[in-house]
């Protein structure tokens, strides 16, 4: 058996480009160089999961990448980081969600985002039996299409078994009130 699970992260996963510095675009068939071209795993679930085992927590991730060169570098940053990917599904049919970010020598920046598998995934039913071996949930899935149809299920069960929950958005739109209307009964920190 696996040791506990200090912290499991649930939602959005994707891989991250950041690119620096940008500061226009260049004209069409021209390029510019940059200082740096970084890639790491990223979203309200798996960036959370990257820096908690950085950290030193026993942490996992429930989300879902593509089947894509971005699924593979995600899930292998994230283990070469320490983070437990059992419950990390990889979906055929779906990229992994993407972003790059364009970030200015200010420090700001703009997104490019292409929705992905971690905004459709499902809770797996193996998830559910793990709940007794978690000592907190961080939910990074709020109005996620997929997911979030579980979690008001999901975080009364985690809160049951005696599992501390948080809870992050990711991108408030219309139906964002609604979800949150009914998973934060079961949520100590927003």
């Amino acid at each position: 058996m696996k040791r506990p699970i200090d912290l499991l992260t649930v939602g959005l996963t994707t891989i991250d480009i950041a690119v620096y510095p940008v500061e226009t675009l260049p004209p069409i068939d021209t390029g510019v160089r940059v200082e740096t071209v970084k890639l790491s795993p990223a979203g309200t679930a798996a960036g959370a999961a990257l820096i908690a085992a950085q950290l030193g927590l026993n942490v996992a991730l429930m989300s879902a990448v593509g089947n894509d060169l971005q699924g593979f570098a995600v899930r292998r940053g994230l283990e070469l980081a320490g983070v437990d990917t059992r419950f990390l599904a990889t979906d055929p049919k779906m990229p992994t969600s993407s972003t790059v970010l364009p970030v200015r020598s200010c420090g700001q920046r703009s997104t490019y985002h292409m929705v992905g598998a971690s905004m459709f995934f499902d809770i797996a039913d193996d998830s559910w039996a793990a709940l007794p071996q978690i000592s907190a949930l961080h939910w990074g899935a709020v109005n996620m299409p997929g997911v979030s149809r579980q979690g008001a299920d999901f975080l009364q069960a985690a809160k049951a078994a005696g599992v501390f929950v948080t809870c992050d958005l990711v991108s408030p739109r219309d139906g964002t009130l609604e979800d949150l209307a009914r998973i934060l009964p079961y949520v100590d920190f927003f």
